[in-house]
């Protein structure tokens, strides 16, 4: 469980999953959330149907002072009802049964390791989603892009008339169940089904058309991303080796913020990450009179503020590189050998 804005407990993907799937599936998404901790800390919420209306206040009304003899003012807020959707996800995990036949005793192993892939890749591409949504996938959800625009966002450059062009991006963000969450439809979260017996097309050996036996569990689920109040988010674009992140450039994000909105995380990229790290390394760390040098500030956070790090952001965010997310079929690893010496 988690505390959102207004010290209240929201349900997060673990709280979720509780009692939903098998102890094997529990597992598997144990296994992977940490990669995905945008996924893993966001609020969630299970809907009976696959779309609801949210009711999203504008404003506040104002309560002023009243004289004597005088009638008392009628106040109310103003909302805007917003449609939510799901959107569907579907998949299969199999294994060759021909291949468990020869090894009954490996099946286990086998479909856990194609579980935790296919369950690796479903985080991955929700946790992009919430960043860039429709630009991963035309059939998907809306992400913070989509629903924020050009609002609360700032560039790293200092230049605010050229905010998008490149560079990376860093997002404080206030997720709970009034800002900014999960949705998910059909009345449940993630979850595989039963283990069935079926044939797939599966080209044969020399490249012709075929069938193969397999072992298959389907993975079915219908989801989408709620941004409840558009005062939840800021942004900062253009961050770069050049114009790198730092705990100015945070708490200046954190001000942007409307008085009352407590934000739960900032979210950033690897490489933002480290020149953040750097900077605290260089501009941080004094020396007193007795010579001990002091350490800097924790790497992973801003006055207490957790800095989620993920794999989800792009390092350079120009607009053709956002489009190729679209095309994106396969989650690979990134290897770094730059700094290894042999």
């Amino acid at each position: 469980m988690a505390t959102n804005n207004n010290t209240m407990i929201f349900p997060t993907l673990g709280d979720m999953l509780q009692g939903v799937n098998t102890p094997v599936e529990k597992k598997v998404v144990e296994a992977v959330s940490f990669a995905t901790p945008l996924v893993e800390k966001m609020a969630q919420k299970v809907i009976q149907g696959t779309s609801f209306f949210q009711k999203v206040r504008n404003s506040i009304p104002m309560i002023g002072a009243v004289p004597y003899n005088s009638g008392t003012p009628v106040v109310r807020g103003a909302y805007e009802m917003k449609k939510a959707e799901c959107f569907n996800h579907s998949g299969l995990v199999w294994v060759d049964k021909h291949l468990v036949e020869a090894e009954p005793e490996a099946y286990a192993t086998l479909m856990h390791d194609e579980m935790l892939g296919a369950t690796r890749g479903v985080f991955a591409n929700l946790e992009r989603s919430i960043i860039y949504g429709k630009a991963v996938s035309p059939y998907g959800m809306f992400g913070l892009c989509d629903l924020m625009g050009d609002y609360l966002t700032m560039s790293a450059t200092g230049d605010n008339t050229k905010r998008v062009h490149g560079g990376a991006s860093i997002w404080v963000l206030c997720t709970g169940m009034e800002m900014m969450r999960l949705v998910w439809g059909r009345g449940k979260a993630l979850s595989f089904g039963p283990q069935k017996e079926m044939l797939i097309p599966q080209p044969t050996a020399d490249g012709g058309p075929g069938m193969m036996p397999v072992y298959a569990k389907e993975l079915d689920f219908r989801v989408g991303f709620d941004m409840a109040n558009e005062n939840s988010a800021v942004r900062v674009v253009n961050e770069s080796k050049d114009h790198g992140v730092t705990d100015k450039m945070l708490q200046q994000m954190i001000r942007e913020l409307p008085s009352g909105y407590t934000p739960t995380c900032v979210v950033m990229g690897r490489s933002s990450l480290g020149r953040l790290q750097d900077w605290r390394g260089e501009k941080l760390t004094y020396t007193n009179i007795m010579t001990a040098t002091h350490a800097a500030l924790p790497k992973t956070n801003i006055d207490g503020l957790p800095i989620l790090c993920t794999d989800a952001l792009l390092e350079d965010e120009t607009v053709a590189n956002i489009k190729e997310l679209a095309k994106v079929s396969e989650l690979t690893m990134k290897k770094n050998m730059a700094n290894l010496k042999r």
